[in-house]
């Protein structure tokens, strides 16, 4: 029955990170991680480090992990990412290299393209397991594959708009018979608008995630930039019954900024969970 829970535990906990719980940097703090379009927003070298925990309070449930780097330079932009996640026995880890091309259309409107290609591994971690390691039930649930993946994305900006689209996952895209994790996302999209007053920046945004499964995912919310943006809060409102509050600085001449979010659990398991921790930072290189 240990065995049991544990395998189940870690597959629905998989599943449900794949539906809903996006890292809450993605939406201000480092759109890259969403969209390969944005890899080389600005100009120079940029290291980002994220640290999550989610589902707080219940025993296995996900922490993850990421490491990703944009450099630009002219209208090229490039980056790496990396992450790993570990659910229980289940442990996910993907690395991706990415190409990005900045185009100035006129005045301060751009657009942007990336595409980003890589591998994604996923694994059973038989040492973590409390069991019989040779039960029926953990062998017909054995994970242990590497694929072939990327993402695509574009996006037109200028000083207050930004618009994007993204196409992430791009193996489970394509491939119908891939069905062990059938939640993964496939499109996102979105739409931001910065309002700058002359002591605070506000910048409304909208959002779509779609999915092979389950019904479309909506994201409401706002960031508000107070002291030339050198301090912000941000809140989104999620579909699914979740919502994110995070606070962000910059710091040391304007090179390290960090972020502070916290995501409340969706609407079926708030009575169970603490909800979800995440931590960012980001240095600038030069």
């Amino acid at each position: 029955m240990k065995l049991f829970f544990s395998i189940f535990l870690s597959l629905t906990s998989f599943v449900s990170f794949a539906q809903s719980n996006t890292t809450g940097g993605q939406y201000y703090f480092n759109k890259y991680i969403a969209n390969p379009a944005f890899a080389g927003e600005d100009d120079g070298m940029s290291i980002f480090l994220g640290i999550r925990k989610q589902m707080a309070g219940i025993p296995g449930s996900p922490q993850d992990y990421s490491i990703n780097g944009q450099y630009r330079t002219g209208k090229v932009g490039l980056g790496f990412n990396y992450y790993s996640e570990k659910t229980g026995i289940l442990r996910q880890s993907k690395a991706l290299l990415t190409y990005a091309y900045h185009l100035n259309l006129n005045g301060y409107n751009q657009l942007h393209f990336g595409v980003s290609a890589g591998v994604n591994y996923d694994k059973i971690l038989k040492q973590d397991l409390i069991g019989n390691p040779n039960d029926p039930t953990l062998n017909q649930n054995d994970i242990d594959r590497t694929k072939l993946n990327g993402d695509f994305g574009m996006a037109f900006t200028n000083n207050e708009l930004t618009v994007q689209v993204s196409l992430p996952n791009l193996n489970s895209l394509f491939n119908n018979n891939q069905n062990q994790f059938a939640f993964t996302e496939q499109f996102m999209g979105a739409i931001a608008y910065k309002l700058n007053t002359n002591d605070v920046q506000i910048e409304p945004r909208v959002g779509v995630r779609t999915f092979r499964k389950v019904d479309n995912f909506y994201d409401f919310g706002a960031r508000f930039g107070f002291l030339e943006n050198k301090l912000n809060f941000m809140g989104m409102y999620h579909s699914s019954n979740a919502a994110s509050f995070g606070l962000g600085t910059l710091t040391f001449n304007n090179k390290l900024a960090i972020q502070a979010i916290y995501t409340t659990e969706t609407g079926q398991i708030k009575t169970n969970s603490n909800g979800n921790f995440e931590l960012n930072l980001k240095y600038h290189l030069f």
